[in-house]
């Protein structure tokens, strides 16, 4: 059955999009690992043989060996291949797998489902930290249930059953993130397999039976539908953490004689496949998402190359790490090899940590890095106020302190500046125009977040943004309310909302008041902007009403792929004209935003507060809007403005302000 987890976990890290269910390969991990340990401390508790210090040492002659292995080569491709910022990232996640705490830093940082995920090579890290978690407690657990001579299975079942109940709770109140990522809301699977084994110890396996058989076929078909079924954006675990969880206790259950286990689970090539899974699941991602940073903007030719190299090559390297470093150790290795890899593993952690507290090592000796990138990735750095305004989100809803103040603080004219990711962007340049005008400018967003009145995310690649969003919108307009604001500035990536974008696989399925989402539970363009209409509609209305002008940003030029770096990675010399012929068309970008600035005219002519700023006379030229000016980048990425990028919209947007609050400049 390992073979079947990690086969899983592989195919949908290579191919979401094709195999979208296969991360619940990690579920059936856990079964396997909490049954195996289970047996084995009620083995050793009934024979008087147990030993924390053995249980442990097993545990790091066990993790250890292919972990070590994992972070040195970390160590050594981030040295030679990274930039200083991503080498700074792998650092942290270095420190943080090697302390088996990776799953408690991934939940203060993106989804596991976020786009972002793919330049985290150590992502996967997390389910070893859950598990190693989970096993510095449930020894002791155990023990205590054994003294107290508390019935095992039941109370390991009701253990399981308020982890459960916990992750119920925790999708239903939309804290998925933490919900996926926590080992109180994941143990539940663990003590599914945990059980099994105490059932098991004393009754012992009744093999060859028609129960077994049906038993292990009915749990194929369960592991199966959950690979039909589950989806990254349906709140997982869930209810749909039963399907693989009870699909790998039925087959566990069934015993190696079943119809499945035996026919299919035992042939040789599968045997072999789960003898190198756990090296096999460290290497697949690592390879694939350290060549998806270095690559990053490639051809997609290129990418579908490195996807059929790493397959192989990942194979490769787990059976040589099984072969050569696990097997020798597990079997020769005693007291002084275990203390050796805890140094090997805290002397890599400590090493990532150091890494990430330099800034990662910008100046390296023997890296690969092309000297002259340094100034241009400089250029592409965001505003160090940004992480403090941004995402202010508890959960499901808005932080008690939601915003930020930029520009004077001690100024009373002040504006409201809100949106999603683009208005973080602007920071600098609102930033700017408060100190220069004297006006402080309460500042807040939400990552893909349409924060407007009377709309909310009904779907999203995160869903516990989707409260906060319509709260943003709520407060936002009770603040300009209460406290009289000047003005208000509304920057959003209008496309992504509507569905037109440059990328057409992203958008988000949002809801009004007035309107449900369509029948099949389909996205519709055509749905999305009826309802961001709208939503702008309500919330320039509310404005118009109370006053208060309104801001309305025409969006940026948006890039037709991510940042090349793999151009600029690598060489003595960059050719930044070359970089920017394969830029954005002006005809091109106009097309894209076409149907939003269609939509913010229309509310222009209707609503008199209202204004318009069009940002494209300072990032386009007379035919094309170019990644590069002047030897730095415009971009953070392909859609977000840089700092400079900002700055070269500030003139426009400091315009366009004054004329808001009518403020006259000296002549």
């Amino acid at each position: 059955m390992r073979a079947l987890a990690v086969l899983a976990v592989v195919i949908y890290h290579y191919a979401p999009g094709k195999f979208p269910g296969g991360f619940i390969g990690v579920d059936l991990f856990f079964v396997i690992s909490g049954y195996l340990i289970t047996g084995i401390l009620l083995k050793a508790f009934e024979t008087h043989s147990f030993s924390l210090l053995d249980f442990y040492q097993r545990r790091i002659k066990r993790i250890f060996p292919a972990l070590a292995a994992i972070l040195l080569f970390c160590l050594i491709a981030g040295w030679l291949l990274l930039f200083a910022s991503e080498f700074a990232a792998l650092g942290k996640h270095m420190a943080a797998g090697a302390g088996f705490v990776q799953n408690l830093v991934l939940w203060r940082e993106a989804g596991y489902f976020d786009v972002s995920a793919l330049h985290k090579p150590l992502l996967h890290l997390w389910s070893l930290a859950v598990e190693e978690q989970f096993y510095i407690v449930w020894p002791l657990t155990l023990w205590l249930v054994l003294r107290w001579r508390w019935h095992v299975t039941v109370s390991i079942l009701v253990f399981a059953g308020l982890s459960f109940a916990l992750n119920l709770w925790g999708v239903a109140s939309d804290h998925t993130i933490p919900t996926f990522y926590l080992p109180v809301t994941r143990a539940w699977e663990l003590m599914a397999g945990a059980a099994l084994a105490a059932w098991h110890h004393p009754h012992g396996r009744r093999d060859n039976t028609p129960m077994s058989h049906s038993s292990s076929i009915l749990g194929l078909a369960l592991i199966v539908l959950g690979f039909i079924f589950t989806r990254p954006d349906r709140g997982f675990p869930g209810l749909w953490g039963l399907l693989p969880v009870t699909g790998a206790v039925l087959l566990i259950y069934a015993g190696p004689t079943a119809f499945i286990n035996q026919r299919a689970l035992s042939l040789k090539p599968v045997v072999w496949m789960g003898l190198i899974s756990y090296p096999l699941y460290l290497w697949h991602w690592v390879l694939w998402s350290l060549a998806a940073m270095v690559t990053a903007g490639a051809d997609l030719f290129v990418l579908r190359i490195i996807k059929l190299v790493a397959f192989p090559l990942s194979l490769a390297l787990a059976w040589v790490t099984y072969r050569y470093l696990e097997q020798p150790i597990r079997t020769h290795g005693g007291l002084k090899t275990s203390k050796g890899l805890v140094i090997a593993v805290t002397a890599l952690g400590l090493g990532g940590l150091t890494i990430n507290l330099t800034g990662g090592l910008a100046q390296r000796p023997l890296s690969l890095i092309n000297p002259h990138a340094k100034q241009l990735l400089a250029s592409m750095d965001e505003d160090a106020k940004a992480p403090k305004c941004f995402n202010l989100i508890k959960g499901a809803t808005l932080a008690k302190t939601w915003s930020c103040e930029l520009g004077d603080p001690q100024a009373k004219r002040w504006i409201m500046a809100y949106g999603d990711s683009h208005a973080r962007s602007l920071i600098p340049a609102l930033d700017t125009y408060g100190r220069q005008q004297h006006i402080r400018v309460v500042f807040s967003g939400i990552s893909g977040c349409p924060a407007l009145l009377g709309i909310s995310i009904l779907d999203g690649r995160d869903k516990v943004e989707g409260p906060a969003c319509l709260e943003l919108a709520r407060r936002a307009a009770a603040l300009a309310d209460e406290n009289h604001a000047a003005g208000v500035v509304l920057v959003q990536r209008w496309s992504y909302y509507l569905g037109g974008t440059t990328k057409p696989d992203e958008h988000i399925r949002v809801q009004t008041k007035i309107q449900a989402h369509d029948d099949g539970g389909n996205f519709s363009s055509s749905f999305a902007a009826q309802a961001v209409a709208y939503g702008l509609k309500t919330t320039v209305t509310r404005y118009y009403r109370l006053g208060i002008p309104v801001l309305l940003l025409k969006d940026n030029p948006q890039q037709p792929a991510e940042f090349p770096s793999w151009i600029v990675r690598f060489g003595n010399t960059i050719n930044l004209a070359a970089l920017n012929r394969a830029s954005v068309t002006l005809a091109e970008h106009a097309r894209n935003q076409g149907p939003a600035n269609r939509l913010l005219e229309a509310i222009a002519r209707q609503y008199p507060n209202v204004r318009l700023l069009n940002s494209d006379a300072a990032l386009c030229n007379a035919s094309q809007c170019p990644w590069f000016t002047d030897g730095k980048s415009l971009y953070f990425d392909d859609d977000h403005l840089s700092i400079t990028g900002a700055m070269r919209v500030y003139p426009l947007l400091a315009q366009a302000l004054d004329g808001l609050l009518h403020i006259q400049q000296p002549q």
